[in-house]
């Protein structure tokens, strides 16, 4: 049987984490609109964040709810809704699934631009608007579905309204599991590439160092920042999406929806599952965060206030890495995700650095290959060194 104190707690605590999120995804959508020339005109990554904070938001709604929109016939507590209010909680929690959708695709994209070097306007051309089409039509054509169907209905202990007691669990895997499923395989196959990637250039980077020198190079290596930061967002991603759907999952396989009986997994679930939009604002700013902090000695709560608010006062330092090379191409692993934006901390550490690596590549016959990977075609630099290392 149902508890009630469980039941209340379960309430209160998707309630306030979908206030949480809501407010989490509320804030992107500001930062993306308050510098819409800058942030959405040409990137398409960003687009996709702002169109997955939108849903985001809509589902957070759905899941402010809880228990309060089931139907009174039902003696959930809190419960002063319908069957209409019942169905419109699940539409809008199955929408949501654009969430997860969304952010495969942000990972994809990513993986395109840093790998393949794709140019974000011949990515806009070839696949934006199909993932566009892809991500709100597909969970939108399947909470349709379940809507004609009459599937939305209390959920076991009755704190959401979504698949119910007529849904078995073939159909409740097909409509939202199959998805789940494809979208953290693809997400933790794109950012274990890019991380495994960065890795094996920053091997290859070593491998023109000498010995006494080898510190310094190191030290400042732009393929050891790129790895630990593409590490950083790598894990939250992954981990966020491991634990927001893992619990639902296991309760979706364990607890049979068509009896009201509580599980241990209901308070995780309940705080985790609406969070989704708390966790992408993590991974959008944790490393523009850490930057500023660093930099500007800021506390968190300041770093993040200047960063909403007064984006211009913290933009990162623009180094020759990060400018356009001379082909009028830039680095493929500074836009998508703002991997790197590390620079020496002073002009003299600069300087030597830029005269040891054309000294220490020169002596191995790899002037021009030095050249264009200190200012700024990281990506064809790298692909030489390594095509002249398979040639020896």
């Amino acid at each position: 049987m149902i508890s009630p104190t469980q039941q209340i707690v379960s309430t209160w605590l998707i309630t306030l984490s979908g206030c949480i999120s809501a407010f989490s995804s509320s804030t992107i959508v500001y930062m993306m609109l308050s510098d819409y020339e800058r942030k959405l005109r040409e990137l398409p990554n960003n687009r996709f964040l702002l169109m997955l904070s939108v849903f985001d938001i809509l589902q957070s709604i759905a899941y402010m709810g809880s228990s309060f929109v089931t139907p009174r016939d039902k003696r959930h507590y809190g419960a002063i809704g319908n069957a209409a209010t019942c169905a419109a909680q699940g539409f809008g929690i199955q929408v949501g699934l654009t969430v997860p959708i969304y952010n495969t695709f942000l990972c994809m994209w990513s993986f395109l631009r840093i790998k393949h070097n794709m140019q974000p306007s011949e990515f806009a051309r070839r696949f934006e608007k199909s993932c566009h089409t892809v991500a709100i039509l597909l969970p939108l054509t399947m909470a349709s579905i379940c809507l004609g169907l009459g599937r939305f209905e209390p959920r076991g202990a009755g704190t959401i309204c979504w698949l119910g007691p007529k849904s078995s669990y073939l159909f409740t895997i097909l409509m939202s599991g199959s998805i789940i499923a494809v979208c953290f395989v693809i997400i933790v196959y794109s950012m274990g590439s890019i991380y495994y990637l960065f890795q094996t250039r920053e091997r290859m980077m070593r491998r023109y160092s000498t010995n006494a020198s080898g510190v310094l190079w190191q030290q400042n290596n732009p393929f050891s920042e790129m790895k630990r930061k593409a590490a950083i967002q790598g894990f939250i991603m992954s981990f966020s999406f491991f634990i927001t759907f893992i619990f639902p999952s296991l309760n979706i396989l364990v607890i049979d929806p068509k009896q009201e009986v509580t599980s241990p997994l209901d308070i995780p679930q309940s705080i985790f599952l609406p969070l989704q939009g708390f966790w992408n604002l993590v991974a959008f700013v944790c490393l523009d965060i850490l930057r500023i902090q660093q930099e500007y000695q800021l506390s968190f709560c300041s770093a993040m206030r200047k960063l909403v608010f007064h984006p211009d006062e913290v933009r990162p330092y623009e180094s020759p890495l990060s400018r356009r090379s001379s082909t009028g191409r830039q680095s493929p692993a500074l836009v998508p995700m703002m991997l790197v934006d590390n620079h020496p901390s002073s002009s003299e550490e600069a300087s030597s650095l830029a005269e040891f690596d054309i000294s220490n590549l020169e002596e191995r016959g790899s002037s021009t290959t030095s050249k264009k990977l200190l200012f700024g075609d990281m990506q064809e630099a790298s692909q030489e060194l390594i095509e002249e290392e398979m040639g020896r």
